[in-house]
């Protein structure tokens, strides 16, 4: 198997993320205590509520906080490649205090890791990476588990 260097970047970026993503879900919480019900929608290949894959850093929408090339909006994460948006992701569908829907489906936050490959499967086997666990699905989601003690947060991603 051959790896090329931008997926070596990117795996080691995934597990740089997975150990230090933490630090958002105080932020996360009050934001989502300010926004009500809103939503955020699931759509693999292309965004994860109002951030798009693919979308330029100028058309980012309002209330984006940006610190180098890793930013968030309303709970939802995202790192710039050359100022474009190459990841997204939800840090942990369990504490996002949001509504989430995937094919205008509601998602339990509090489901299970299998009822998560069921809906976004097949998936495949699971593939240790650093600080955590990586699990590529069919639908182009990936979903990253990460063990602090006794919580499990459970991450929901979207690459380029």
């Amino acid at each position: 198997m051959r790896f090329h260097a931008k997926s070596v970047y990117a795996i080691a970026r995934w597990g740089v993320l997975m150990l230090v993503g933490c630090h958002g879900r105080a932020a996360d919480a009050t934001e989502s205590q300010e926004r009500g019900n809103m939503s955020i929608e699931i759509i693999p290949g292309v965004a994860i509520g109002t951030v798009r894959l693919g979308m330029p850093r100028r058309e980012l929408p309002t209330g984006v906080t940006i610190q180098r090339d890793a930013g968030v909006l309303e709970g939802v994460h995202f790192l710039l490649d050359n100022d474009v948006v190459d990841e997204i992701w939800i840090e942990d569908l369990r504490t996002l205090g949001r509504e989430v829907k995937y094919k205008g489906q509601r998602i339990d936050g509090q489901a299970s890791l299998e009822q998560l490959q069921e809906i976004f499967g097949p998936c495949a086997a699971p593939e240790e990476v650093l600080g955590g666990t990586r699990i590529a699905c069919a639908s182009g989601v990936q979903l990253g588990i990460a063990s602090d003690g006794p919580t499990t947060s459970i991450q929901v991603r979207l690459r380029r």
